[in-house]
């Protein structure tokens, strides 16, 4: 867990990449690449401030809402043999890193996400939280309601790339990086050439992935960079391949 522990000519944040409202940085007394964003307006007691409207209000000042390192990473590695045949494979394993979806932000608001399509018909919530006066929140809210302008509706408030806090999601994940099984055939000749350690192979990577992330992959890099883990804006898959091999001597 890499520890930024301070920074030059009394600077307090550098951002490593991303947008105004949200990227990863480099804060002095703050892991390398946390996660820095719009966030919601909270009390000391870190409950929620909810508007006149019912909806949560922003804080008008970004702060640290999510951590890219992973709490711990895992490998399992290893080959089986029987006879000829002879099966491999590699699983990795990461436990928490946080990432943010704003993929997932943005279809919100464009209203083409799932949830978006699910979420629209939601009338009578209440958020929880804390209303401007100290009470608690009791102000029911319509997530789309006809009657009001369009920019009430529940995710169009937020503007495109919505509260960066709310897309925070955890990017822990179990992946079969790679599986291999071959056969290895016994010495013989074909057309007075003598073939040595013949083996064929079927092999894959990346074949199954195992998230609870709601993005396409908690392990893709924010416009391709090997540097920035934990932004997802469109970012592509891992690729997956399936493969035969044959491999021989003379």
């Amino acid at each position: 867990r890499p520890l930024v522990t301070s920074l030059p000519n009394q600077i307090n944040r550098v951002a490593i990449s991303g947008f105004k409202s949200v990227s990863t940085n480099l804060i002095a007394g703050q892991t390398y690449g946390v996660i820095y964003g719009s966030r919601f307006l909270r009390n000391e007691e870190g409950e929620a401030i909810i508007g006149d409207d019912g909806f949560p209000l922003v804080d008008s000042t970004p702060g640290i809402i999510g951590n890219t390192n992973p709490d711990w990473l895992a490998g399992v590695e290893n080959e089986i043999s029987f006879k000829s045949l002879s099966l491999s494979f590699l699983i990795d394993i990461k436990k928490g890193g946080d990432i943010w979806n704003g993929t997932k932000n943005t279809l919100n608001y464009l209203g083409t996400s799932e949830e978006s399509g699910k979420a629209r018909s939601i009338t009578e919530f209440v958020f929880d939280g804390i209303k401007t006066d100290g009470s608690i929140n009791d102000i029911p809210v319509n997530f789309y309601d006809e009657s009001q302008p369009f920019a009430n509706n529940r995710w169009i408030r937020y503007s495109l790339e919505g509260v960066a806090e709310e897309a925070i999601e955890d990017g822990s994940w179990i992946r079969l990086r790679n599986i291999r099984l071959s056969y290895k055939f016994p010495e013989f000749s074909f057309k007075k050439v003598r073939f040595k350690n013949a083996r064929l192979a079927v092999y894959a990577r990346n074949l199954l992935l195992i998230t609870s992330y709601s993005g396409v992959d908690p392990e893709s890099k924010f416009a391709g960079y090997g540097n920035e883990p934990g932004l997802d804006y469109f970012n592509n898959p891992a690729t997956r391949s399936i493969g035969i091999s044959f491999k021989t001597e003379f």
